[in-house]
């Protein structure tokens, strides 16, 4: 049972990625880490209900939530569509970098960009912003010091200041997504 609960505790943790450390993107599998805790609870459940019916039915209804948890999970990763990166740009002194990467949005190209400082267990990776061409087309980024940007769009620019200790930018761009 505790098994389980440390499971399901994990992958909230990947998910969330708090302080936007890089290391905790290896958790992020609440579909895979759900079904083997409903598993484990499934385990736990028979072996410790005693009554006949009682076990047979609790047991029952675990395997079928995690068998649909798994088909979620399956339906899930067939409808993601896998980025690309086109390229990175590093800061002017070089601790920090933005990673532009290419995906889609049904049909229409997106593109998203990510702002990445640090190093091995301390890396750090936040959201940047999203830009669909189905409004606008992201041209450019570019540094203006080492906690500041501007992003280049078609319908013109927009600066966003990074947090000095963390590179956490102050706002997330968001054009469609």
């Amino acid at each position: 049972m505790a098994l389980a609960v440390a499971l399901v505790a994990a992958a909230a943790l990947g998910t969330a990625r708090p302080g936007g450390f890089v290391v905790f993107d290896q958790l992020a599998r609440p579909f895979l880490f759900g079904v083997a805790a409903l598993a484990l609870l499934a385990v736990a459940g028979w072996l410790t209900v005693r009554e006949r019916v009682s076990r047979t039915v609790l047991t029952g209804l675990l395997a079928v939530v995690a068998l649909g948890w798994a088909g979620l999970g399956l339906l899930a990763q067939g409808m993601r569509t896998e980025l690309t990166e086109l390229s990175r740009h590093r800061s002017p002194d070089g601790d920090r970098e933005v990673r532009v990467l290419r995906g889609s949005n049904i049909i229409d190209p997106t593109w998203e960009l990510r702002v990445r400082s640090g190093g091995g267990l301390a890396e750090r990776e936040w959201d940047l912003g999203c830009v669909n061409s189905d409004q606008h087309t992201f041209t450019r980024v570019e540094w203006t010091g080492r906690d500041g940007l501007r992003v280049w769009l078609s319908v013109g620019s927009v600066t966003v200041t990074l947090d000095g200790g963390t590179g956490r930018p102050s706002r997330v761009l968001s054009y469609g997504c």
